[in-house]
């Protein structure tokens, strides 16, 4: 029997969705099955190796081990299956974070778009305080009015986006793009390096 020589894909063709968990799972049967040049089972999950013959086929990755110069090769392609899995999680956290911050900034130019109610004079432990509507009562200092006013109409607005479904307190969902580009560029050139060893 021929032997492989040379990875030149791994693929799960699987389509994912998210768990309550917020953890990615395989959706059962939704997949492009290949037939296995080896077994001659379907599989969607699957490599196309070049063997030392010249043929280009398609074989599953546990069909990847009929002698022992292939164990590395089956090993590489069980990281580089691992890695793109990975990347694809990345990738789908990365849209999610996106999606969510859009929601986000544009739900806060809606809610800043609507009148505010009165500045009232409260009292905050014992101190003057204003308040406006439901807002967090902010003590008054000497200095800048405007600061107050800022934080003021802030709290208010916050609670109008906690009103409308933006979690407990209103804020702004966290920002870590950057760390999730990073990482998913750092798990490409992983794939790549996996690839090239050959």
């Amino acid at each position: 029997m021929a032997t492989i020589v040379k990875i030149l894909s791994v693929v799960d063709t699987r389509e994912y969705e998210e768990g309550p968990d917020d953890k990615w799972y395989p959706i059962p049967g939704s997949g492009r099955e290949h037939q296995c040049y080896r077994c001659g089972r379907l599989h969607e999950i699957h490599a196309e190796v070049l063997l030392d013959d010249g043929k280009t086929v398609v074989v599953g990755t546990g069909c990847m081990k009929e002698s022992s110069t292939e164990l590395p090769m089956a090993k590489r392609a069980l990281s580089i299956l691992n890695s793109t899995r990975t990347l694809r999680r990345l990738e789908n956290e990365l849209a999610k974070v996106r999606e969510s911050l859009s929601a986000w900034d544009t739900a806060w130019v809606e809610v800043s778009a609507y009148p505010l109610p009165e500045v009232e004079e409260t009292t905050c432990f014992g101190k003057l305080a204003l308040r406006m509507g439901d807002s967090v009562p902010v003590a008054v200092f000497r200095g800048d009015i405007r600061e107050q006013m800022d934080r003021l109409v802030f709290s208010w607005r916050q609670n109008r986006m906690k009103e409308i479904g933006f979690g407990r307190y209103g804020a702004r969902p966290i920002d870590y793009t950057n760390d999730l580009n990073i990482r998913i560029e750092k798990t490409r050139a992983r794939i790549a390096a996996a690839y090239s060893e050959d």
